[in-house]
């Protein structure tokens, strides 16, 4: 009892010492030099000065200021220091920095400031000077800018790899993010997706740091896109070059001199959308005749590669067997020799010295009066003898439409073809289609894609046949398409399948087999697609070699044709995982996932779209990899996904290297992939693939720092269908992900919550159940991030 009694009574002294700062005429005054009241973001600072005054007569002794979560006292020569001590009547400036990233709640009372050897003697301000800081939200500021020669819709900016913005035709187009920068943080805007026939690039003020004010000089330039004429050549068994020219718009010539061992050309110029393009031989080599093949067209939306050049010693002769014409004339044409005229029931010679190997193609020019003419058997390979192609003519008679159903066209820019040359252009949302021109009763129609919608891609089936009446079930289905490669090499018929991703649902329907010929790889670990979708990468992990392929992507079909191996200077990769491209496409990572893994560093030629260079290693200067997985290029940073449990994030350099790398997240198990998603704030999805502890992880990440937090398990119900994932990607409204399985036969399609970035609900993905073969990796077409 005694002991409380007095621990009390030395309390009551305690407040009595402390309370003399309010007491009468106190010994220190404070008088306030700024305001005292104050509002701080975290990422602000303030400053606040009192004149510390001593008013007595005779006390002097040494201050010090009490220590204050987030007050720094400044200490510089002419004010107070951090032990003062002042005479009688004298007065220094107490000068103090709020730091508001130190700040843990508000603020409301001091400064105290207490004699150095009795620190139970201390003084304060008055209470109406006392210091008061509030704490506020950071303060952020906005990015904005403008769009030029933007003539078309399609166009989607990016933030930091974050919020994308669709922006509206104008010169200029304005836009502006939602997404608000915090003081001192950092920005980087990019081209997401490009608008139908155009290239935009950021060519102003893109990126930047130490954010302070709004940014507003943002600026986007478009120009036409160009896109190249090529294809194949065949047959040249001499020594000699080919001379090929290429004339387009009519007047215009280009020769290309093509090397006797070559088996692909391209020609330099660069053509525009709607530009005419004719590809003749103008020097064969010597004692060979070669034919071209799928010469003239017209430039859609992208590059020509089907035009096929084939070499012979052998040649023969086209010719057309005309049955049926009562009067008058017509034209008849093969390929794009010139136009015969026939004027009687006989043959006649469309083209003399056709080489054998080459594609013929003969078609009905003009027609005669009162009847029509129907080539039968008009196309095909010209196999060792003369061909001769039936052509009957008979009184007019039925002509039947040719149309069918569309699914998904979810926005304009669709052209639909008929025999080449009958085009239409369905608007967004149309269900069917019907062509202007009918086909006469037994003519052959032939239905392709001349122009795909923008930010869409479209399948043709049931696109041709014979017209015997109103044509009404050719279907065309657009959406975003999902390829996926299928590992398992002993139950693999199908190495490389491609579904439609449902418009609505995200569900993968009409699933199949990607490849239109047999390929050359047995064990595809991922396919990875150039910008313009004219081309595919497919990584052979584990084949013999270990190499990587390039594929031609029918622009009809969307298969993949024309497989061959993508290097040209005889490396071999140890491992290849997926391929991740630089933004401006020139350069691809090629990730090994073996012991100390190398990220090879390849030149990507944009015209052949072959790799070269390759045995460069991106992180020379860093060897702590070793089984890297997956790149992620984000601006100027790289995330790799490393089996061994990290995630790295890596600096890029002017070169493309990786010019430093540390761990952005360790600890984790097998990690296999890791992907970015979500507006306007963005999460980090990482595949955890170990069997005993396989998922998927939500982080929160900042893109401008790469700086992970918060990571968790991502998803919210049952796992019951992951079986050692391997990668997630997310579809084109963010709505879903999916996420593939190397040991299992399903893929999953989860719901992603707009807001946590959680996924929940995870389901079959494709509809009806389609059954894969160690599904390791899925790409959406068109490329999304």
């Amino acid at each position: 009892m005694i002991q409380k009694i007095t621990k009390f009574i030395f309390g009551i002294q305690l407040l009595l010492l402390i309370s003399l700062g309010y007491a009468g005429s106190p010994l220190w005054s404070f008088t306030p030099l700024t305001p005292t009241n104050l509002t701080l973001a975290s990422t602000n600072n303030g400053i606040v000065a009192y004149r510390v005054t001593n008013n007595s007569n005779k006390h002097t002794f040494p201050l010090v200021l009490q220590p204050m979560r987030g007050v720094k006292q400044i200490v510089v020569p002419g004010i107070c220091s951090d032990v003062f001590t002042l005479p009688p009547h004298q007065s220094c400036i107490l000068a103090l920095q709020i730091l508001g990233s130190e700040i843990s709640g508000n603020i409301n009372g001091g400064p105290i400031v207490c004699n150095h050897a009795n620190p139970l003697q201390c003084y304060r301000p008055d209470a109406s000077s006392v210091l008061h800081v509030t704490t506020a939200s950071p303060q952020k500021f906005s990015v904005s800018g403008n769009v030029s020669n933007l003539s078309t819709v399609g166009l989607t900016l990016q933030l930091n790899g974050g919020e994308f913005l669709a922006v509206a035709p104008g010169n200029p187009a304005p836009f502006t993010f939602t997404t608000g920068i915090t003081y001192g943080g950092s920005y980087n805007v990019t081209v997401r997706t490009q608008p139908a026939g155009l290239t935009c690039t950021v060519t102003a003020n893109g990126s930047g740091t130490n954010v302070t004010a709004d940014v507003t000089n943002v600026a986007v330039n478009c120009v036409p896109r160009t896109y190249k004429v090529g294809g194949s050549i065949s047959g040249n068994t001499t020594t000699q070059p080919i001379t090929l020219r290429l004339t387009y718009n009519a007047t215009n010539t280009n020769d290309l001199v093509v090397p006797a061992n070559a088996n692909r050309f391209v020609f330099p110029t660069a053509l525009s959308t709607n530009d005419t393009y004719a590809v003749t031989v103008l020097t064969p080599p010597p004692g060979e005749t070669c034919t071209v093949s799928n010469g003239t067209g017209t430039i859609a939306n992208n590059n020509v590669t089907n035009i096929s050049v084939v070499c012979s010693a052998t040649t023969f002769t086209v010719s057309a067997a005309v049955t049926g014409l009562t009067a008058g004339s017509f034209q008849l044409q093969n390929n794009n020799d010139a136009s015969v005229t026939a004027n009687a029931n006989t043959t006649y010679q469309l083209s003399a010295a056709v080489a054998n190997g080459s594609q013929y193609n003969v078609i009905v020019v003009t027609q005669p009066a009162g009847q029509t003419c129907t080539a039968i058997n008009s196309s095909g390979t010209v196999n060792g003898t003369n061909v001769t192609v039936n052509v009957t003519c008979s009184a007019n008679a039925n002509t039947f439409t040719i149309g069918g159903t569309i699914t998904g066209l979810t926005t304009s820019g669709l052209q639909l073809q008929n025999n080449s040359t009958d085009t239409i252009s369905p608007a967004a949302n149309a269900t069917t289609f019907t062509f202007n021109t009918p086909v006469v009763a037994g003519g052959t129609y032939n239905v392709t894609i001349k122009a795909f919608p923008d930010g869409l891609l479209c399948q043709v089936v049931n696109g041709s046949g014979t017209a015997t009446a109103n044509v009404t079930n050719v279907e065309v289905h657009c959406a975003y398409l999902a390829y996926i490669g299928n590992e398992d090499p002993s139950n693999n018929t199908q190495p490389v399948s491609i579904c439609l991703a449902d418009s609505t649902t995200s569900e993968l329907v009409r699933c199949g087999s990607a490849m239109a010929s047999s390929p050359p790889f047995d064990h595809p670990e991922a396919i990875a697609f150039n910008p313009e979708g004219t081309r595919a990468y497919v990584s052979d992990t584990l084949g013999s070699p270990r190499a990587v392929y390039l594929c031609d992507v029918d622009q009809t079909t969307r298969l993949l044709t024309n497989c061959r191996n993508a290097v040209n200077d005889g490396h071999i990769f140890a491992a290849p995982e997926i391929l991740e491209f630089n933004s401006a496409g020139t350069i691809a990572y090629v990730p090994n996932e073996t012991s100390g893994g190398v990220i090879n560093l390849c030149d990507v030629n944009p015209d052949t779209g072959v790799l070269s260079n390759c045995a460069r290693n991106a992180n020379a200067s860093f060897t702590q990899f070793l089984y890297p997985e997956k790149v992620k290029v984000i601006g100027t940073h790289a995330f790799v996904a490393d089996y061994s449990g990290i995630i790295w994030l890596c600096n890029i350099g002017a070169d493309n290297t990786f010019t430093s790398c540390v761990q952005a997240v360790s600890g984790l198990h097998n990690t296999s992939d890791v992907n970015f998603h979500g507006s306007p704030t963005t999460y980090a999805y990482i595949v955890e693939n170990s069997p005993s502890q396989e998922g998927v992880l939500i982080c929160n990440v900042d893109l401008s720092t790469g700086h992970f937090s918060g990571c968790k398990n991502a998803i919210n119900g049952s796992t019951a269908l992951l079986d050692e994932p391997e990668g997630i990607v997310f579809d084109a409204d963010g709505s879903h992900a999916y996420i593939s399985n190397e040991e299992g036969t399903r893929i999953a399609l989860c719901v992603v919550d707009s807001v946590s970035g959680m996924l929940s609900n995870c389901v079959d993905a494709t509809n009806p159940p389609f059954t894969f073969h160690h599904p390791t990796r899925i790409t959406l077409q068109p490329t999304l991030p």
